[in-house]
């Protein structure tokens, strides 16, 4: 359902680049995005792993209809500034429902995944802009603060309600819990080995092995896209898992000159919110949280390729081809 949302909003981007078509986006991609939280949390409350629910859920763990618990905790984080931005300048009663019903879903789906790489990414940004908020006066929700204060607090307040009724219902989740914080086994806690630390660390070092290995031309063109799946490194008695980290997957397989350009390609996206901060501080701020939160979890996950990872980001084309526009 969000693809297809996505696809809908590309006929706005063909209508008119404007940065109010920005805007609506933005409402266009919370509405979508908020289907599968919203059906992910009502699957929960009834407490039965029944066929339909496994399509949102897999090993007690949320998986929002992607397939996978950590790609649900990705979306979410990319969504998140989405939906604060709806929430603080909404410009209808529908808006601002949609932000802060988005809000409360994602802290409670966030919760679900058992995503730990995603709480800690989510729990950094999140003071970052705390600090932002507190040290400048020119930070955009300050022209918001009564009302994005007092909507925080209503989240915080009945999100942990939620999640406890959530775990009287389905208790099978509090056990993923359990088990990738360590909380039921006899080993010592550490950033290692609270959840899959410690396997996705072996992946980054023989990937990292390889690239020191490697001739200058594997270096600047990598072994080609995809072909690590076939490589013997990443091979374990039968289970092939790739390395969760998308700079060094990049640089495995496109190389030293693609990873560049991969990054250029976001240096372009922020520069061209950064330069529309004026006329647009919320929504700057917004999208450049959102492309924050996409590269920081880059780090941990390599399925970026996916479609529905870039639709929420769409916004930040509209504003980047508007600024093109205008010049």
């Amino acid at each position: 359902f969000p693809v297809t949302i996505g696809y809908c909003m590309i006929g706005f981007v063909l209508l008119g680049l404007r940065a109010t078509c920005a805007k609506r986006i933005v409402t266009l991609v919370g509405v979508g995005y908020l289907t599968p939280m919203v059906v992910s949390v009502i699957l929960a409350m009834t407490g039965q792993m029944s066929s339909e629910n496994s399509w949102f859920f897999s090993v007690n763990r949320a998986i929002g209809s992607y397939g996978n618990a950590n790609s649900f905790a990705a979306v979410i984080l990319i969504v998140f500034p989405l939906y604060m931005q709806l929430t603080a300048e909404g410009e209808s009663y529908f808006e601002k429902k949609i932000g802060i019903a988005g809000l409360l879903c994602s802290a409670v789906c966030l919760f679900m995944t058992v995503s730990f790489s995603a709480w800690l990414v989510l729990a950094v940004i999140l003071i970052l802009n705390f600090a932002y908020l507190l040290l400048s006066s020119k930070h955009p929700l300050r022209h918001y603060r009564f009302r994005a204060v007092g909507w925080l607090l209503f989240i915080t307040s009945i999100a942990p309600l939620v999640i406890m009724a959530l775990l009287k219902s389905f208790p099978e989740i509090l056990e993923a819990v359990n088990y990738r914080l360590l909380l039921d086994r006899d080993e010592d806690v550490s950033m290692e080995t609270v959840g899959s630390g410690a396997e996705r660390i072996e992946l980054m070092h023989i990937a990292a092995g390889e690239l020191i290995k490697r001739s200058i031309v594997g270096i600047f063109f990598g072994h080609g896209l995809g072909q690590s799946l076939f490589s013997p490194n990443f091979n374990f008695d039968g289970v092939v898992v790739v390395v969760h980290n998308l700079p060094l997957l990049i640089s495995l397989e496109s190389g030293l000159i693609a990873t560049i350009l991969f990054y250029l390609y976001f240096l372009f996206l922020v520069a061209a919110i950064w330069r529309t901060r004026r006329d647009h501080p919320l929504l700057a701020l917004t999208l450049l949280n959102s492309v924050l939160l996409f590269l920081c979890y880059t780090l941990f996950n390599p399925h970026f390729y996916l479609r529905y990872f870039w639709v929420p980001l769409l916004p930040a084309f509209v504003l980047a081809c508007n600024y093109k526009k205008r010049s």
